[in-house]
């Protein structure tokens, strides 16, 4: 067999080895895809219902809001959980907008980056709710007041206002003077440089998502198969 022969050979061979490697790689993609797409499935359903059920609060929370607008205590109360909520279902329309956005058929890059972002806002949603810690003080008397508003009957004995004889605005106010240092601490932590401290690493891990994490995993797998076979 000639020279030129045996070239032509090798170079059908390195062909055909191409187009099986780039079979096998787009199946892989196939695969991966439907592994990404199943662990973010219930993600976006859960956020989704999560988006209507903050409506539906911040909705009750403005109505309380209105119908008190002449009694200072009760009307920030109404206002500082209506600044939570508000973080809450901007963190659940973005999550449901990127989950919906994401293009299977893109390259694992595109994939990648969208999977970065939801764990990017989980990550910054936990953290604003650490800071977010001290707004919760204002549920109980909140509640109680919308029970009496409501004229639930059932429910009158929960009157936190009355149970305490009215000292319970200040021990929210006191109470809010310790915690919004101490969470406004716990959130400059959590961040990269202190990963070294086992409570900020188990926090970031967690906070970031099991599904999300795993399926970032799925597309960082098939990425260095993909750079493996190049």
């Amino acid at each position: 067999m000639e020279l030129d022969q045996l070239k032509a050979v090798w170079h059908t061979y390195d062909v055909k080895i191409q187009k099986a490697l780039n079979l096998n790689v787009r199946f892989l993609e196939m695969v991966e895809s439907q592994k990404v797409k199943s662990k973010l499935r219930p993600l976006f359903w859960g956020k989704a219902i999560e988006t209507v059920l903050h409506t539906l609060v911040i909705a009750l929370l403005l109505a309380f809001v209105l119908n008190h607008v002449s009694d200072v205590n009760y009307f920030a109360s109404g206002l500082i959980l209506l600044g939570f909520y508000g973080v809450a279902i901007s963190n659940s329309i973005s999550h449901v907008r990127i989950i919906n956005r994401i293009d299977y058929s893109q390259e694992v890059v595109s994939i990648q980056k969208d999977l970065a972002a939801l764990r990017s806002g989980n990550l910054n949603y936990a953290k604003m709710t650490i800071l977010c810690i001290p707004t919760f003080l204002a549920y109980p008397p909140v509640i109680s007041q919308a029970i009496k508003d409501l004229d639930l009957t059932y429910f009158s004995a929960f009157d936190i206002i009355a149970q305490s004889n009215g000292s319970w605005w200040l021990a929210q106010f006191s109470s809010s003077l310790v915690l919004i240092p101490l969470c406004a601490w716990m959130y400059t932590q959590l961040n990269q440089r202190n990963i070294h401290k086992p409570w900020v690493k188990d926090f970031i891990e967690k906070a970031s998502g099991k599904r999300v994490s795993g399926a970032l995993e799925f597309m960082n797998e098939l990425d260095q198969l993909k750079r493996d076979a190049a």
